[in-house]
């Protein structure tokens, strides 16, 4: 009865309903039927007890095939997964019995309003090509990053860390994209006063934005375990990743960037010596 799953395809789910529903596998399809009528009959259960059933039933279907090797049990079970809760969907999702729905309100107003902020974040520091005195430019770096603090703080309800700065500036600048980013900066070192780039309040925020900066430049190919080609492909839109094993090997080299950079800016957080 079992051996035909074991021919399935990764991701063949007409292959499985195909075995599934053929007289073979008749106790196993009875077995869904039953459940589905069940959770429909009982669609006014709390959600997390309805969650509970679920989730039995999913253990209990996973041991007719527990002599199959794991990989292909957790494909099946895939199948059964899509199968139940394509059912299910309009049974439990934002269930009546939880606060689901209220918190994606919430949540949707928070994002709406990170994106605002977001935006007023990226005028200040694009604002800074426009001054000419170094002085002025460094003024919209500051004013971008107390906003940052400032969001930070709001967002968890305490002060922000080093490391939330400066993960929160690299977005900024992204999203912003400030003109001639680099000409500016170069600029108030050259001709701007020595102390305000290198001490206080202006100097930790320039300290951080010219690591941001460092940061941006250092994700390239062989930083993200990418080929040139590869790289380039990416950076024109022409490709997506698409294997889940890059993008986790992607995000873990990123991260291992930024750690290095924030390591940097402890060492210029102001009390830090």
């Amino acid at each position: 009865m079992l051996q035909a799953y074991q021919t399935l395809e990764p991701g063949d789910f007409p292959g499985f309903l195909k075995i599934l529903r053929s007289p073979p596998s008749q106790r196993l399809q009875s077995r869904c039927t039953a459940f589905l009528n069940t959770m429909k009959a009982c669609h006014d259960l709390p959600v997390q007890k309805q969650s509970d059933h679920v989730q039995d039933f999913y253990q209990s279907f996973a041991e007719h095939f527990r002599s199959f090797p794991e990989a292909q049990v957790t494909e099946i079970m895939e199948h059964v997964e899509k199968l139940i809760m394509t059912r299910l969907h309009k049974w439990v999702f934002c269930h009546d019995s939880c606060d689901d729905e209220q918190k994606d309100l919430a949540l949707q107003r928070r994002i709406r309003i990170r994106r605002k902020l977001t935006l007023y974040f990226s005028t200040a520091i694009i604002e800074m090509d426009a001054k000419r005195a170094p002085q002025d430019k460094l003024a919209c770096v500051s004013k971008c990053c107390q906003h940052i603090f400032e969001a930070l703080a709001v967002s968890s309800s305490e002060p922000a860390n080093a490391d939330d700065f400066l993960s929160g500036l690299v977005y900024v600048v992204l999203k912003a994209n400030p003109p001639r980013l680099h000409s500016n900066m170069q600029y108030m070192i050259r001709f701007g006063l020595p102390h305000s780039l290198m001490a206080g309040e202006t100097g930790y925020y320039f300290t951080n934005l010219s690591c941001a900066v460092a940061f941006i430049e250092k994700l390239d190919g062989p930083a993200l375990n990418l080929s040139p080609e590869d790289f380039e492909s990416y950076m024109r839109g022409q490709r997506a990743p698409s294997v889940a094993a890059k993008r986790h090997q992607v995000a873990r080299d990123t991260q291992r960037l930024l750690e290095e950079l924030q390591g940097q800016t402890r060492e210029t957080s102001p009390g830090s010596g």
